[in-house]
Protein backbone atom coordinates (compact mmCIF):
# COMPACT_ATOMS: atom_id res chain seq x y z
CA UNK A 1 0.00 0.00 0.00
CA UNK A 2 1.31 3.49 -0.93
CA UNK A 3 0.64 6.32 1.53
CA UNK A 4 0.67 9.82 0.06
CA UNK A 5 1.23 13.06 1.94
CA UNK A 6 -1.34 15.86 1.60
CA UNK A 7 0.84 17.85 -0.80
CA UNK A 8 1.46 14.79 -2.97
CA UNK A 9 -2.28 14.02 -3.06
CA UNK A 10 -3.08 17.55 -4.27
CA UNK A 11 -0.40 17.30 -6.91
CA UNK A 12 -1.82 14.03 -8.23
CA UNK A 13 -5.35 15.46 -8.23
CA UNK A 14 -4.23 18.43 -10.32
CA UNK A 15 -2.25 16.20 -12.66
CA UNK A 16 -5.22 13.89 -13.12
CA UNK A 17 -7.48 16.83 -14.02
CA UNK A 18 -4.90 18.08 -16.52
CA UNK A 19 -4.65 14.67 -18.23
CA UNK A 20 -8.44 14.20 -18.42
CA UNK A 21 -9.03 17.65 -19.94
CA UNK A 22 -6.19 17.27 -22.42
CA UNK A 23 -7.46 13.82 -23.45
CA UNK A 24 -11.01 15.09 -23.97
CA UNK A 25 -9.70 17.92 -26.16
CA UNK A 26 -7.60 15.57 -28.28
CA UNK A 27 -10.58 13.24 -28.75
CA UNK A 28 -12.75 16.20 -29.81
CA UNK A 29 -15.10 15.71 -26.87
CA UNK A 30 -14.64 19.38 -26.00
CA UNK A 31 -13.81 22.33 -28.26
CA UNK A 32 -11.33 24.09 -26.01
CA UNK A 33 -8.16 22.81 -24.35
CA UNK A 34 -9.03 23.70 -20.75
CA UNK A 35 -5.77 22.21 -19.54
CA UNK A 36 -4.16 25.52 -20.53
CA UNK A 37 -6.46 27.28 -18.07
CA UNK A 38 -5.01 25.18 -15.26
CA UNK A 39 -1.49 26.37 -16.10
CA UNK A 40 -2.61 30.00 -16.43
CA UNK A 41 -4.36 29.94 -13.07
CA UNK A 42 -1.22 28.57 -11.44
CA UNK A 43 0.97 31.26 -13.01
CA UNK A 44 -1.29 34.04 -11.72
CA UNK A 45 -1.03 33.03 -8.06
CA UNK A 46 -1.29 35.96 -5.67
CA UNK A 47 1.96 37.38 -4.33
CA UNK A 48 2.62 37.34 -0.58
CA UNK A 49 1.75 40.55 1.23
CA UNK A 50 4.95 41.98 2.79
CA UNK A 51 4.92 43.16 6.39
CA UNK A 52 6.13 46.75 6.86
CA UNK A 53 8.83 48.01 9.24
CA UNK A 54 6.19 49.90 11.24
CA UNK A 55 4.16 46.72 11.65
CA UNK A 56 7.23 44.79 12.78
CA UNK A 57 8.00 47.49 15.34
CA UNK A 58 4.39 47.51 16.58
CA UNK A 59 4.36 43.71 16.86
CA UNK A 60 7.64 43.42 18.76
CA UNK A 61 6.81 46.33 21.05
CA UNK A 62 3.44 44.81 21.86
CA UNK A 63 5.04 41.48 22.76
CA UNK A 64 7.79 43.14 24.84
CA UNK A 65 5.33 45.17 26.92
CA UNK A 66 3.01 42.24 27.59
CA UNK A 67 2.92 40.01 30.66
CA UNK A 68 2.70 36.86 28.53
CA UNK A 69 4.97 34.13 29.93
CA UNK A 70 6.18 33.31 26.42
CA UNK A 71 6.85 36.91 25.42
CA UNK A 72 10.64 36.49 25.22
CA UNK A 73 10.31 33.39 23.05
CA UNK A 74 7.74 35.00 20.75
CA UNK A 75 9.72 38.22 20.41
CA UNK A 76 12.83 36.24 19.46
CA UNK A 77 10.90 34.00 17.07
CA UNK A 78 9.34 36.84 15.10
CA UNK A 79 12.53 38.92 15.23
CA UNK A 80 14.38 36.12 13.45
CA UNK A 81 11.71 36.01 10.76
CA UNK A 82 11.77 39.79 10.39
CA UNK A 83 15.55 40.37 10.38
CA UNK A 84 16.79 37.32 8.44
CA UNK A 85 14.05 36.52 5.91
CA UNK A 86 14.37 32.82 6.69
CA UNK A 87 11.59 30.42 5.73
CA UNK A 88 9.09 29.24 8.33
CA UNK A 89 10.57 25.77 8.74
CA UNK A 90 14.15 27.04 8.64
CA UNK A 91 13.51 29.10 11.77
CA UNK A 92 11.50 26.42 13.54
CA UNK A 93 14.24 23.85 12.89
CA UNK A 94 17.06 26.00 14.30
CA UNK A 95 19.13 24.48 17.09
CA UNK A 96 21.42 26.22 19.56
CA UNK A 97 24.36 24.69 17.71
CA UNK A 98 23.29 26.47 14.50
CA UNK A 99 23.93 29.85 16.11
CA UNK A 100 27.49 31.13 15.76
CA UNK A 101 27.60 33.99 18.23
CA UNK A 102 31.12 35.12 17.32
CA UNK A 103 30.67 35.14 13.54
CA UNK A 104 27.06 36.39 13.85
CA UNK A 105 25.60 33.80 11.51
CA UNK A 106 23.07 30.99 11.45
CA UNK A 107 24.40 27.77 9.94
CA UNK A 108 21.46 26.23 8.10
CA UNK A 109 21.79 22.46 8.04
CA UNK A 110 19.86 20.10 5.74
CA UNK A 111 17.96 17.05 6.96
CA UNK A 112 21.00 14.97 6.00
CA UNK A 113 23.27 17.02 8.25
CA UNK A 114 24.90 18.91 5.38
CA UNK A 115 25.53 22.68 5.55
CA UNK A 116 23.15 24.34 3.10
CA UNK A 117 24.14 27.94 3.61
CA UNK A 118 24.95 30.57 6.21
CA UNK A 119 22.69 33.48 7.09
CA UNK A 120 24.01 36.76 8.48
CA UNK A 121 22.47 37.97 11.74
CA UNK A 122 22.20 41.77 12.20
CA UNK A 123 23.25 43.32 15.51
CA UNK A 124 19.67 44.18 16.50
CA UNK A 125 18.83 40.48 16.39
CA UNK A 126 22.04 39.41 18.16
CA UNK A 127 20.98 41.30 21.28
CA UNK A 128 17.51 39.72 21.28
CA UNK A 129 18.93 36.24 20.68
CA UNK A 130 21.49 36.47 23.46
CA UNK A 131 18.92 37.73 25.94
CA UNK A 132 16.58 34.85 25.06
CA UNK A 133 19.27 32.16 25.23
CA UNK A 134 20.62 33.48 28.56
CA UNK A 135 17.11 33.55 30.04
CA UNK A 136 16.19 30.04 28.90
CA UNK A 137 19.50 28.52 30.02
CA UNK A 138 19.71 25.76 27.43
CA UNK A 139 21.68 22.78 28.74
CA UNK A 140 22.65 21.24 25.41
CA UNK A 141 23.61 22.64 22.01
CA UNK A 142 21.65 19.83 20.37
CA UNK A 143 18.38 21.31 21.64
CA UNK A 144 16.05 23.25 19.38
CA UNK A 145 16.02 27.01 19.77
CA UNK A 146 12.22 26.89 19.96
CA UNK A 147 11.32 23.56 21.59
CA UNK A 148 7.81 22.14 21.61
CA UNK A 149 6.04 20.52 24.55
CA UNK A 150 8.34 17.58 23.96
CA UNK A 151 11.80 19.08 24.50
CA UNK A 152 13.30 16.71 21.91
CA UNK A 153 11.24 18.29 19.11
CA UNK A 154 10.67 21.82 17.88
CA UNK A 155 7.52 23.93 17.96
CA UNK A 156 5.17 23.07 15.09
CA UNK A 157 4.42 25.22 12.05
CA UNK A 158 0.75 25.36 13.05
CA UNK A 159 1.67 26.58 16.53
CA UNK A 160 3.79 29.37 15.05
CA UNK A 161 0.92 30.49 12.81
CA UNK A 162 -1.51 30.42 15.73
CA UNK A 163 0.87 32.44 17.90
CA UNK A 164 1.28 35.01 15.13
CA UNK A 165 -2.51 35.26 14.68
CA UNK A 166 -2.85 35.97 18.39
CA UNK A 167 -0.27 38.76 18.42
CA UNK A 168 -1.58 40.30 15.20
CA UNK A 169 -4.89 41.01 16.87
CA UNK A 170 -3.31 42.39 20.02
CA UNK A 171 -0.84 44.59 18.09
CA UNK A 172 -3.60 45.66 15.66
CA UNK A 173 -1.63 45.05 12.52
CA UNK A 174 -3.15 43.76 9.27
CA UNK A 175 -5.01 40.51 9.77
CA UNK A 176 -4.15 39.14 6.30
CA UNK A 177 -0.42 39.00 7.06
CA UNK A 178 1.15 35.53 7.32
CA UNK A 179 4.46 34.17 8.54
CA UNK A 180 5.67 34.33 4.94
CA UNK A 181 4.96 38.08 5.02
CA UNK A 182 8.13 38.47 7.10
CA UNK A 183 10.18 36.97 4.26
CA UNK A 184 8.45 39.17 1.69
CA UNK A 185 8.96 42.23 3.89
CA UNK A 186 12.63 41.41 4.39
CA UNK A 187 13.13 41.10 0.62
CA UNK A 188 11.23 44.33 -0.06
CA UNK A 189 13.24 46.38 2.44
CA UNK A 190 16.57 44.91 1.33
CA UNK A 191 15.83 45.63 -2.32
CA UNK A 192 14.66 49.19 -1.58
CA UNK A 193 17.94 49.84 0.24
CA UNK A 194 20.36 48.05 -2.08
CA UNK A 195 18.56 48.11 -5.44
CA UNK A 196 20.47 44.87 -6.05
CA UNK A 197 18.26 41.90 -6.99
CA UNK A 198 21.17 39.45 -6.90
CA UNK A 199 21.96 40.48 -3.33
CA UNK A 200 18.34 39.86 -2.37
CA UNK A 201 18.40 36.48 -4.10
CA UNK A 202 21.49 35.47 -2.14
CA UNK A 203 20.01 36.67 1.15
CA UNK A 204 16.84 34.64 0.56
CA UNK A 205 18.81 31.52 -0.36
CA UNK A 206 17.13 31.12 -3.73
CA UNK A 207 18.62 28.61 -6.14
CA UNK A 208 16.96 30.40 -9.05
CA UNK A 209 16.80 34.15 -9.62
CA UNK A 210 13.32 33.69 -11.15
CA UNK A 211 12.03 32.89 -7.68
CA UNK A 212 13.38 36.17 -6.31
CA UNK A 213 11.54 38.15 -8.98
CA UNK A 214 8.24 37.34 -7.26
CA UNK A 215 9.40 39.31 -4.22
CA UNK A 216 10.92 42.37 -5.87
CA UNK A 217 9.27 42.79 -9.29
CA UNK A 218 6.29 44.66 -7.80
CA UNK A 219 7.54 47.51 -5.65
CA UNK A 220 4.11 48.85 -4.74
CA UNK A 221 5.44 52.03 -3.17
CA UNK A 222 7.36 53.05 -6.29
CA UNK A 223 4.49 51.95 -8.52
CA UNK A 224 1.96 54.04 -6.62
CA UNK A 225 4.29 57.04 -6.65
CA UNK A 226 4.88 56.73 -10.40
CA UNK A 227 1.16 56.46 -11.18
CA UNK A 228 0.39 59.53 -9.06
CA UNK A 229 3.07 61.54 -10.83
CA UNK A 230 1.74 60.56 -14.26
CA UNK A 231 -1.95 61.19 -13.68
CA UNK A 232 -1.83 64.02 -11.14
CA UNK A 233 0.63 66.24 -13.01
Amino acid sequence: MIILKIGETRLLTGLRAFIVLFFCYKQNYIEKDFSNEIKARRALSKATLPITRDEIFALLKCISLSEDKYRLRDKTLFSIYAYTGLRKMEVISLKISNYDKISKIFQLISAKGILKRMQTIPDVLINILNQYIDAISFTSESLFLFPGSDKTSHISARQVSNIFNKWKKIARIRNNLTIHSFRAGFATELYKYSNDPLLVSTALGHSSFNTTIRYISEDLIKLNSAINKVFNS
